[in-house]
């Protein structure tokens, strides 16, 4: 699954396919378009904050230039306005994640990779952020893929559920179809049909 992020984000050229976003191809058999010009944000599953720069420097670190009013902005969303000149080592665990997704999504990316986002946390701050996350990438109007080993994670972040068994994608459908038993059932009725 992590492979599959990194293919579409550029940091692994495929060994054959096609892929595009919103009609735009950035690889084929000629054209492998660099992770820089793919307008496409990463979240790793742990936090990789520059330890160097403050908080205000990280989440601008993918702008043009250091913009205050629009660090402000993501901070303010993420109720951080206060760390903005904390460094990363001065932050819990939950609040370097926060700034880890709101420096992906400051340059405004066409899409947003979630690589196991939440999976560090604490139980009960993974459900806050996920809460969290999923009104701010609504309100902003970000298409996002996410990672998850987590049935009840993927219906609660997700409109479309997909699978990914054995180097198959598998869609499922609409998260809100189903429980986590439900979707449980239809993955094992899937592979029972086809294979």
């Amino acid at each position: 699954k992590s492979t599959l992020l990194d293919c579409i984000s550029g940091f692994l050229k495929p060994s054959a396919g096609e892929m595009s976003l919103d009609g735009q191809v950035f690889f084929n058999d000629k054209l492998f378009t660099l992770p820089e010009n793919r307008n496409i944000g990463l979240v790793f599953q742990k936090p990789s904050l520059f330890p160097h720069l403050k908080v205000g420097e990280n989440i601008a670190y993918g702008l043009d230039s250091y913009n205050e009013g629009l660090v402000n902005y993501w901070l303010e969303l993420v109720r951080l306005k206060d760390k903005i000149n904390h460094f990363p080592h001065q932050l819990s665990g939950g609040e370097q994640q926060r700034v880890g997704i709101v420096r992906a999504l400051a340059p405004k990316p066409k899409l947003l990779l979630l690589d196991e986002p939440f999976s560090c946390l604490d139980f009960y701050l993974r459900e806050e952020m996920r809460v969290e996350v999923k009104e701010i990438l609504k309100n902003e109007g970000i298409s996002t893929i996410i990672v998850t080993h987590e049935v009840e994670e993927a219906l609660q972040f997700s409109d479309e559920v997909t699978v990914l068994f054995g180097g198959e994608l598998i869609p499922i459908g609409e998260s809100q179809k189903y429980n986590s038993q439900e979707l449980i059932q239809e993955i094992k009725r899937y592979f029972k049909e086809n294979k």
